[in-house]
């Protein structure tokens, strides 16, 4: 399954967290529930991942893509690690 389904999926409770709304479609990496938010996400579709190995996925994406980090492509980054793009 493609990042397409995860990226389409209702985003609207992450994009009304953000402090500053044209933050919404990016992905910070500081912010601890914006972690767990992807890891809820990811899992919906991907159940078979860990929660821990998503966080070392997401860990690591943080460190690859640089700021700012687009949501679509901070997904993509996280699912190529495990073979899921």
């Amino acid at each position: 399954m493609s990042a397409y389904k995860i990226l389409n999926e209702d985003w609207s409770e992450y994009d009304e967290r953000k402090k500053e709304r044209e933050d919404r479609f990016f992905i910070t990496c500081e912010e601890e529930w914006e972690v767990h938010y992807v890891i809820k996400k990811i899992r919906k579709h991907h159940p078979h991942i860990t929660t821990d190995e998503l966080k070392n996925a997401i860990e690591i994406s943080c460190r690859q893509i640089s700021v700012p980090r687009p949501r679509p492509l901070f997904v993509q980054c996280v699912l190529r690690k495990f073979g899921i793009v």
